[in-house]
């Protein structure tokens, strides 16, 4: 087994390099993210009263949206990783080795990648989390004071919860990999099971049922400050992002139903955006996560605020950055490694258009056009996600006799979505530039 692991990690370096890098992202932003809760909870117990409890509730929030984001976005990747290799893995099974043995192979090959990961996101957290946890500190009050710093523990907690989460990730796909009959994958390489379905389902309205206990209390802790403001939002996008996989297609097609009758290119890109719906599923809950989260947050602090008569600082921008850094940071180099560890499947697409004549021009619009498609999508689900938040929020409200604004933290929302769209279409645009530089027939033969 070893022997077949080693090999397959040679086969499908592009694979694994991509998977390697969104996976050191992963424990970077945990070393970043991570560093937050340990630093906030060191203080509240050293402290007392009310900067106990600011620490501790910065601590939980910054934890929250670390795990949402690290669950979502390391599923997400792995899944996509094991589809665009499902075919390698049925050809195992044709050849003699057993389901089991493969999706135990899955893991393996998870754990090495996760180990030299590990170690880049421990080695660059250290080196940046200080610095970054102290610029999010700064003229917070009650909290300046404090001195950040990182113990070789805090170091190794960060690693072993990290790699756990890494690891319990991946039962999902490698269980894939066992359950997928050899015939179908090889028929379909982008088969889903769809008794599996019920897992993403449960999860959701497990998510659902706490917003809606947050939101049926947030009149009565008015006085206290209402905190669950904050993570209301937060929530709400977790439950869009974990629905992803079943929302993807029926969003898609309903938005681009119309303009793709008129655009051909648009055409195109949408069928092929449909037929990989795993990987366009990956990049939208990247997306959901990277552009919902922020927007969510910073609705709720400004919430917050006009309830209790106060207005945002420049140093509640910087906690807010403080907290939001790491999960953003993660949720968008997910996204671009999504794209990355989809190239082969896209380089056969765009290597069949031009043996059907399509110029090198059409080729390259039709990948962007697909990446484009993938991040609105996600926009779309996110914004559905913070707007139904906030009007829920102020009709609790307005029910109790407190009038705020509405605001769904959009602008937000716009930038994060601009940002990661951007870095995905360089992640689709440097593979298909180097594609066309190569003849169709090596694209189409190579394996």
């Amino acid at each position: 087994m070893t022997r077949l692991v080693l090999a397959d990690l040679l086969a499908g370096v592009r694979i694994w390099a991509g998977l390697a890098a969104v996976l050191a992202a992963v424990l970077v932003a945990a070393g970043l993210a991570g560093t937050v809760p340990a630093v906030l909870v060191r203080a509240g117990l050293d402290a007392s009263g009310t900067a106990a409890l600011g620490a501790w509730s910065l601590a939980g929030t910054a934890a929250v949206l670390s795990l949402v984001a690290v669950l979502v976005v390391t599923t997400s990747t792995l899944r996509l990783a094991v589809t665009v290799r499902t075919r390698t893995f049925a050809l195992w099974q044709v050849v003699g080795v057993l389901p089991r043995t493969a999706a135990r192979i899955v893991l393996v090959e998870v754990l090495l990648v996760a180990f030299v990961g590990a170690v880049l996101g421990v080695l660059l957290g250290a080196a940046v989390a200080p610095g970054f946890v102290a610029y999010g500190l700064r003229g917070t009050s009650g909290l300046e004071a404090l001195t950040p710093r990182l113990a070789g523990a805090d170091l190794l907690v960060v690693a072993v919860v990290t790699s756990a989460l890494v690891v319990l990730a991946a039962v999902g796909p490698s269980r894939r990999v066992a359950g997928t009959p050899p015939i179908a994958a090889l028929r379909d390489p982008d088969v889903v099971d769809h008794r599996r379905r019920v897992l993403p389902l449960l999860v959701a309205g497990g998510l659902a049922a706490v917003a809606v206990g947050m939101l049926s209390t947030l009149s009565s802790t008015v006085d206290t400050g209402a905190n669950q403001l904050l993570l209301i939002g937060v929530v709400v996008v977790a439950v869009a992002a974990a629905l992803a996989p079943q929302l993807t297609r029926p969003v898609l097609r309903a938005w681009t139903a119309l303009p793709a009758r008129w655009w051909p290119s648009l055409f195109l890109a949408r069928a092929a955006a449909l037929q990989g719906l795993g990987r366009t599923a990956a990049g939208v809950s990247a997306v959901v996560v990277a552009a919902g989260l922020p927007a969510a947050l910073l609705a709720g602090a400004h919430t917050s605020a006009a309830l209790s008569g106060g207005g945002s600082s420049g140093s509640a921008g910087a906690a807010i950055a403080l907290l939001i850094g790491g999960p953003v940071l993660l949720a968008s180099i997910g996204a671009a490694a999504g794209v990355l560890i989809s190239a082969r499947d896209r380089s056969r697409e765009q290597a069949l258009l031009r043996a059907a004549g399509a110029g090198p021009a059409q080729t390259a619009g039709i990948a962007m056009l697909e990446t484009t498609l993938v991040a609105v999508t996600g926009l779309l689900l996110a914004g559905v996600a913070v707007v139904l938040t906030s009007a829920l929020e102020l009709l609790v409200l307005a029910a109790t006799g407190h009038r705020v604004p509405f605001d769904a933290g959009l602008p937000a929302l716009l930038v994060a979505a601009v940002l990661v769209a951007a870095l995905m279409a360089v992640a689709t645009a440097v593979p298909a530039l180097v594609d066309l530089r190569r003849p169709v027939r090596a694209v189409l033969s190579a394996e």
